[in-house]
């Protein structure tokens, strides 16, 4: 038995009309005793370019079982398949039934990013589901409904056995691009110490997956969050290479869609749950963006670019 283990599965969907939500479950395993949480959030964008918060929501859930093939709980289940994941949960508050099938068989191959450290422990984010296709529906009782018809998502995994005090991260970028003839997907983290940072970037090109490892990404001009007292980087590049192809990535013309004091929209989890979380967490603040990006990649001699390409990014810090 692990003393300490966090899983946090992520689901979003960005639709034709230019709106977007996302779906966290949270498991916490604390000396033996779990707990599962739910998160979601939604935004929509108005005429004068800027998106309103819609909602957001956060529950505990009752955890009844858990193992490879899905989470079942007294509100529902989520399910998972090599091809196929299933989110249908029920309260008195809301209701989710949302189905995500993967896009392409490819988009399944890759490994995972991951940080060790002492004793064991560990810390590693995995794209489950780099794209999919969505379709189901997400309502509220105050009688909001949005339904998904083969709109476009995505979902990955993060995995933790630190212990609170010892989680090695103090600012992260993450980020993932749906286009034509290419698809990619980044998470990048810095650790407190000031260390170079680590990640990866997952590209699918063409047919192709590759996988470029990160420690170093460049920051050209920084833009401020009033909501959340922060700075971050309205315009940076990411440059890395492996064996057979080398990839730059400049992102850039953020537009604020979801903006996220996480501990500060958990207070459904009771006060010592949050405490906990609190410190598991490092207390992170976060900002969903809707940014421009451009991507030049070199393979074997030929040369791809794709400019003022759509992609949703993030920044988040801790403590």
């Amino acid at each position: 038995m692990k003393l300490f283990e966090y899983e946090k599965w992520f689901f979003d969907v960005y639709t034709s009309t230019n709106a977007y939500f996302i779906v966290f479950i949270t498991k916490i395993d604390v000396a033996g005793t779990t707990k599962l949480y739910l998160q979601m959030h939604g935004s929509n964008k108005l005429e004068s370019g800027t998106y309103r918060k819609i909602f957001n929501r956060g529950t505990k859930l009752d955890l009844l079982e858990y193992d490879s093939d899905g989470i079942v709980t007294r509100q529902g289940k989520i399910g998972f398949s090599p091809d196929m994941i299933n989110l249908s949960l029920t309260n008195k508050d809301f209701s989710i039934d949302l189905t995500y099938n993967l896009t392409y068989s490819e988009l399944s191959q890759q490994s995972e990013m991951s940080i060790q450290g002492s004793k064991k422990a560990s810390l590693s984010w995995k794209p489950i589901f780099p794209r999919a296709r969505v379709n189901g529906s997400i309502e509220l009782r105050e009688h909001f409904i949005h339904h998904f018809d083969n709109e476009t998502g995505y979902s990955d995994c993060v995995h933790s056995t630190f212990l609170p005090f010892r989680i090695p991260v103090e600012s992260m970028y993450w980020g993932r691009l749906h286009a034509p003839e290419i698809n990619l997907t980044y998470s990048i983290v810095q650790g407190f110490r000031k260390t170079n940072q680590r990640g990866k970037v997952y590209v699918w090109h063409k047919g192709q997956c590759f996988e470029f490892d990160v420690d170093k990404v460049g920051c050209m001009e920084y833009s401020h969050c009033k909501d959340l007292k922060m700075y971050y980087p309205d315009r940076y590049s990411i440059a890395t290479k492996n064996s057979e192809a080398t990839l730059e990535i400049t992102v850039y013309n953020h537009s604020e869609m979801i903006i996220n004091d996480f501990m500060g929209d958990a207070g459904y989890m009771g006060r010592l749950a949050l405490q906990i979380l609190r410190k598991v967490t490092k207390n992170p603040r976060g900002i969903k963006f809707l940014a421009t990006a451009d991507v030049k990649m070199h393979i074997r001699g030929s040369v791809f670019e794709y400019s003022n390409l759509p992609i949703i990014d993030e920044y988040n810090v801790f403590g």
